[in-house]
């Protein structure tokens, strides 16, 4: 078990967690409609969250989650990386995952990410967990 103080010692291990308004998702997405959508959303995502009962919900976990990914992400990897180089898609039995592409794919190397988002209400919230395999 890693306590909280020595995951810094393991250069191959973040965590990044994002929490997002909905109203705030709604507003830009009201001023700035499709602009704001190709801007940050890759289009599976666009299709996927304007066919969802609450379109704005789903845009804003998926926001959540590109966030989480940065923060996990060491500082010095983020560079070059855009929102639309991450992509959330839906795994075996509707489970939330990360797909990189580009940037973040290369930023990404071998390691893993494990992706949980969740929404209620007006709150969207992504955690992000990226670890290299453990060999033995």
């Amino acid at each position: 078990m890693i306590a909280s103080g020595d995951v810094m010692s393991y250069p191959d291990v973040g965590i990044g967690i994002d929490l997002v308004a909905v109203p705030r998702v709604q507003r830009l997405l009201e001023r700035w409609g499709n602009r704001f959508l190709q801007r940050i959303y890759t289009p599976g995502e666009i299709d996927y969250c304007l066919r969802h009962p609450l379109p704005a919900q789903a845009l804003a976990a998926r926001f959540a989650a590109k966030e989480a990914f940065f923060k996990a992400l060491a500082a010095d990897q983020v560079q070059g990386i855009t929102h639309r180089a991450i992509e959330v898609e839906l795994a075996d039995r509707g489970m939330p995952r990360i797909k990189p592409h580009g940037a973040a794919e290369a930023a990404l190397g071998k390691r893993r990410v494990l992706l949980s988002i969740s929404h209620d209400g007006d709150l969207a919230i992504a955690v992000v967990f990226i670890f290299s395999e453990v060999t033995s």
